[in-house]
């Protein structure tokens, strides 16, 4: 077996480890432990990291950051608008796919957010294999726990693409719960704790109870347009106004300003955090109306930063208490032992004063690294695929398994694992707009059966039947999110009201890969059923493997298709 790592795939930065005799980061090539999540294309060579990031300002059209909020979004989505707004690259519908999708665009060239995160991971992948003088081939990737299965599915294909076999999407949440075990708890210990992950592009709250080497969600509740990248929103458009003001123009036009404006707006964030006072200065991009160079120059105060973004954080602590109260009848802040901060966010001063009055200043896990926990997490839970174990009766399975599973012993295994849960429900459109709810939030993954739930067919004599897969909590099912579309192809003559079975199952990372549609005709007719994601699985598959034989296969090369078949 190749080495195996862990790889924590953050909006802001990327962070890998591996789990050896004990939890170390491996550097990049750069010798950062943190690689920033930027591509960029600059005289028709791509770069990713530190140096796409040091380009910027050379091409900041041709430079993508933030894309984790891009995965498995489609152009329309409303939040999608907003985040147009403050990016200098362009974010397009594609040209190859469907409405649900998006590309952005580098060099002239579109790209879907999967080929950006691709590119990311397989940096990661390589300056490993530096570090270690050997071939990195597994990895756990971790994400959101609010992310959706398109977005898990996007995350996955995105590993695959950079040349990984991708061994679990583990939630951000539980692999730092895994690495907060693995320095503090001891084999029979136990504890109720909560984890307040507050990234550049995402929030997250999990609520999980660790018995001995078992690790389980209770509840996790999220906003996925809630980070650090909100936070520099507020202070671009701080200092904006204030040009506007003083000297009558729209700064907005300038990319290049627009480049230094957020680099310098996420500085005086970080300075905030232990400073009273920070200031934005950024001599000599603009010129005024009558094309005089001019020097922007803005203070800023911790209390006034603390005002534009305390409707953010007092969002964050409403769902903290959310997740609380869904994690069980009697559930209570009190009833918590440990409060575990992650993202670099997690250190603003506002967010730990306001953790501080729910949970008391004690229960904050200071000993916690924000930025490396989930990657240590995942490097932990990674290294268990190379391990053996025997269950009690001496059958051996892999390490991660919970119990036996050869020849259905069932025993229980003594190297524990993770218990995960679904953040929202999953369900489908029907008549009338309505959700159809079929697996719940709250749900554990995998599913052991597909979750079966009964329909009729509308009308009389279809040849085919479209039937839309969302994820959410709206009553009305276009007002969610939606994952994929499965198309039915009916057999002739099959009259109105027939009943139909339509069931949906998750596998070990959340993503829906087990879509069985019956119809119940007493016909025991088979019923082919595609998913909607604008390919098939195993075409990228097989492009992958034509690209893996290639000495200098290049993942910007693949358009990767985002479609599944099942039968």
């Amino acid at each position: 077996m190749g080495v195996a790592i862990g790889i924590d795939l953050g909006t802001s930065n990327t962070v890998a480890a591996i789990r050896g005799k004990d939890l170390r980061v491996l550097q990049n090539v750069e010798s950062q432990d943190l690689t920033p999540s930027v591509v960029g294309t600059y005289k028709k060579k791509t770069s990713v990291g530190q140096r796409a990031l040091d380009q910027m300002l050379l091409a900041p059209r041709d430079t993508i950051l933030s894309i984790k909020r891009l995965m498995g979004r489609g152009y329309r989505d409303q939040q999608v608008q907003e985040v147009r707004k403050h990016h200098v690259y362009a974010i397009v519908e594609p040209s190859d796919g469907t409405d649900d999708d998006l590309r952005v665009v580098m060099d002239g060239k579109q790209y879907s957010p999967i080929e950006i995160s691709a590119m990311i991971l397989k940096k990661a992948k390589e300056d490993a294999e530096l570090r270690l003088n050997d071939k990195v081939e597994y990895a756990v990737i971790t994400v959101p726990a609010y992310f959706t299965e398109k977005q898990k599915d996007a995350t996955r294909k995105a590993g695959l693409l950079a040349g990984l076999k991708v061994q679990k999407i583990l939630d951000e949440p539980t692999a730092a719960a895994i690495a907060f075990g693995i320095d503090n708890l001891g084999q029979d210990d136990s504890r109720t704790i909560l984890i307040y992950d507050l990234g550049g592009g995402t929030f997250d709250v999990s609520v999980l109870t660790i018995v001995g080497n078992i690790f389980a969600q209770l509840d996790i509740e999220g906003n996925m347009w809630l980070g650090g990248d909100n936070f520099d929103c507020r202070i671009m458009e701080h200092v904006l106004q204030h040009i506007q003001g003083v000297y009558g123009m729209d700064a907005r036009q300038r990319p290049d300003f627009m480049v230094k404006l957020k680099e310098r707006a996420e500085q005086a964030k970080k300075a905030l955090s232990c400073m009273g006072r920070a200031a934005i200065c950024i001599p000599g991009v603009l010129t005024d109306v009558g094309g005089r160079v001019i020097d922007i120059e803005v203070e800023l105060s911790r209390a006034e930063f603390e005002q534009m973004i305390a409707a953010d954080v007092a969002s964050s602590i409403e769902l903290v208490r959310l997740a609380i109260r869904n994690a069980g009848e009697a559930m209570t802040p009190e009833q918590i032992d440990h409060v575990i901060l992650v993202g670099g966010s997690s250190y603003i001063p506002l967010v730990r004063k306001s953790l501080a009055e729910v949970f008391g200043e004690q229960k904050l896990m200071m000993n916690v690294d924000p930025m490396k926990c989930v990657a240590f997490g995942a490097a932990a839970l990674s290294a268990k695929w190379g391990e053996k174990v025997e269950c009690p009766k001496g059958h051996e399975n892999p390490g991660q398994n919970m119990v036996c599973e050869v020849d259905g012993c069932g025993e229980p295994l003594t190297t524990g694992g993770t218990v995960e849960v679904t953040g929202m429900h999953y369900g489908i459109q029907a008549k009338g707009d309505k959700f159809e709810v079929i697996i719940s939030k709250g749900s554990t993954f995998p599913t052991p059966e597909p979750v079966k739930k009964n329909f009729r067919t509308p009308s009389p004599n279809l040849k085919r039947l479209r039937v839309p897969v969302y994820a959410g909590f709206d009553l009305v099912a276009s007002k969610n999110e939606l994952q994929f579309t499965i198309w039915l192809e009916l057999p002739d003559n099959v009259p109105a009201d027939t009943p139909l079975d339509v069931a949906l199952g998750l596998d070990k990372d959340g993503i829906l890969d087990k879509v069985r549609v019956a119809l119940l005709d007493g016909s025991g007719t088979h019923i082919e059923t595609y998913i909607g994601r604008g390919g098939e699985r195993d075409r990228l598959e097989k492009k992958l493997e034509q690209l893996r034989k290639r000495k200098d296969a290049a993942s910007a090369e693949l358009t990767a298709e985002v479609g599944q078949k099942w039968e």
